[in-house]
């Protein structure tokens, strides 16, 4: 990161930082690739100029926006460093044969190194050879985090796809439609998710069994460390145990993380080993620490032992915590000249400087 902002996505450039980042464990959003448009409409649906994460076309392929472009990468380097692994490129040519319904002899790694990356591209094409790449690159995010003592887990979408992800046309009966037989647009009190289809996973034991294969998968690929389950208060708890069991059964040290809204009361059941709650209620309304605290003590009193519950201030569902508190104490200083005079001392004279200083205290 510069003074100007974050350099770059990669996941390569976040390996170089890790030693720098304060932290036990190392969360990543989700890295599938994604989608942006509607396949009935073939409108640009994305929320943003790069769309969501959480709209994922592929679970068994990267974002190759994460990823060094193959003709950046040396393939000699990344097999002399054990990446570049046979493995992912027979499994990467096979599910690239699955989807186009062609049959192609995937390369020996010694091809690959043989060849160089130009050639390479343009023999086996930039898709693929992307695909093996960034499986490479998470696996060397993973093993530096190890060394460094770290784990590093990610996050796993349950309950939705992109709007134009090939599951639609395959398995159309994985989705809640509409009247129409299209996938249904997701709407949860004022948040429309227009760029994302519903899964109906509900007592879908074939799309319950697709789910419960995609993290293990990556597990064992590039030796990431667990999940964090996606809105985990709205999935089934049968389907949750299975999943946790699954995740746990490739390996046992694994941590499950599960993001909640509901009440504790209903959270208790969530088969999860750690489990954060939103406080939007308190960050906007407590002008004190008392029901803060009174709230996470409730939390470890919830819970079975060993399992580690946390809280958080925001989310991308919510607005920055310190905005909130910015925008009220700047009311409050406009309106208490009192209040204004003493902060003062303590701070610029600039109303605005002062509100933010008291922000980030809170």
């Amino acid at each position: 990161m510069t003074e100007s902002g974050f350099e770059s996505g990669r996941i390569l450039h976040l390996t170089a930082c890790l030693e720098q980042i304060p932290t036990d464990v190392v969360y990543l959003l989700p890295f599938f690739r994604p989608g942006y448009t509607d396949l009935k409409t073939g409108e640009d649906v994305r929320k943003g100029r790069l769309g969501s994460p959480y709209a994922v076309a592929d679970f068994y392929q990267i974002d190759p926006q994460l990823v060094t472009p193959p003709d950046q990468v040396d393939f000699f380097d990344m097999a002399a460093a054990g990446l570049l692994r046979q493995e992912d490129v027979t499994d990467v040519w096979a599910r690239f044969d699955a989807t186009s319904g062609q049959r192609t002899s995937a390369p020996k790694v010694t091809e690959l190194v043989a060849a160089g990356a130009v050639t390479a591209i343009h023999r086996w094409g930039r898709d693929r050879l992307v695909q093996v790449v960034g499986r490479s690159e998470l696996r060397q995010l993973c093993q530096r985090a190890h060394e460094l003592g770290k784990r590093v887990i990610f996050d796993l979408v349950l309950m939705q796809t992109s709007r134009d992800a090939a599951l639609i046309t395959q398995h159309p009966k994985w989705y809640a439609l509409d009247a129409a037989g299209q996938p249904k647009i997701h709407q949860i009190a004022w948040l429309v998710y227009s760029d994302v289809a519903l899964f109906d996973l509900r007592n879908n034991r074939p799309l319950q069994d697709y789910l419960l294969d995609v993290a293990p998968y990556w597990m064992a690929c590039c030796q990431l460390d667990g999940v964090r389950l996606d809105a985990s208060q709205t999935v089934d708890r049968t389907f949750l145990r299975r999943l946790k069991n699954r995740i746990q059964q490739q390996d046992p040290q694994a941590l499950v993380l599960g993001e909640t809204l509901c009440p504790l009361h209903e959270a208790v059941d969530i088969p999860v080993d750690m489990i954060y709650a939103l406080l939007v209620d308190f960050h906007r309304d407590a002008d004190q620490a008392t029901p803060l605290i009174d709230f996470l003590e409730q939390m470890h009193g919830a819970f079975a032992p060993g399992t580690v519950a946390m809280a958080y201030f925001e989310n991308h569902d919510s607005p920055r915590a310190t905005q909130i508190w910015f925008d009220r104490y700047r009311d409050a200083l406009d309106d208490d000249e009192a209040l204004a005079s003493v902060w003062r001392q303590h701070g610029s004279t600039d109303g605005i400087e002062v509100a933010m200083w008291m922000a980030l205290l809170k």
